[in-house]
């Protein structure tokens, strides 16, 4: 997975060890620290950014359900969504800055900032309970259903084997073309967080195509 932001000229790269060791260590968060089980909804308030993918990730580890710009008991948020957020039992506030570090602003109290209580967590995440395939992973959608939408998109943009994938924030499927796609194609994705920028140069570079 790659992470691009033209205008900052910021660039994130995580190989599928690093991408695995972050969702774990989210998941480890979830369930250890805030009690989250499967079934229970997890609102994810975050850009299209590799965070937004780790905790896609870490709730289907968990078996929650990834519930996208939503707030729940449990919400993720990034620092702009903290204010949306403060209503709800438990909020977890992930860092925006390169490599996931402390973005220096201050933490509200009973807020959990994630750069440093995830880190605490091992890099495996060994579930309690196994999900099964009709486990919900996102609104309406089980794990298997959620697959096979995301083949359904291969079918319909004609997302070869291999392909690397480029996803903007506009894009309608981008919860799951930002991680399912890229599984059922066996290839990798490009994050472009575009924010008004041409990015015809971005994907040039990137060597990564925009299926639509």
């Amino acid at each position: 997975m790659t992470y691009v932001a033209p205008g900052t000229g910021e660039r994130m790269e995580l190989s599928a060890t690093s991408f695995l060791n972050a969702a774990a260590k989210a998941a480890g968060l979830l369930r250890d620290d805030l009690d989250v089980e499967p079934g229970d909804p997890v609102g994810v308030r975050l850009p299209l950014h590799w965070q937004r993918s780790v905790w896609w990730a870490a709730c289907a580890l968990v078996g929650a359900v990834y519930i996208p710009d939503s707030t729940e008991t449990v919400t993720v948020v990034s620092r702009e969504h903290l204010a949306q957020a403060a209503s709800t039992d438990h909020v977890v506030l992930v860092s925006l800055a390169p490599f996931g570090l402390p973005d220096g602003g201050p933490i509200p109290a009973g807020v959990i900032e994630a750069a440093t209580a995830a880190r605490v967590h091992p890099d495996d995440f060994v579930p309690y309970e196994v999900p099964v395939d009709d486990w919900p992973l996102m609104p309406g959608l089980t794990a298997v259903e959620a697959m096979d939408r995301a083949e359904e998109i291969c079918r319909r943009r004609a997302v070869p084997a291999g392909a690397r994938v480029a996803v903007l924030p506009d894009d309608d499927d981008r919860d799951l073309l930002h991680l399912a796609v890229p599984l059922v194609a066996g290839g990798s994705v490009i994050l472009i967080n575009s924010d008004g920028h041409d990015i015809d140069d971005t994907l040039a570079a990137e060597g990564g195509t925009r299926y639509e």
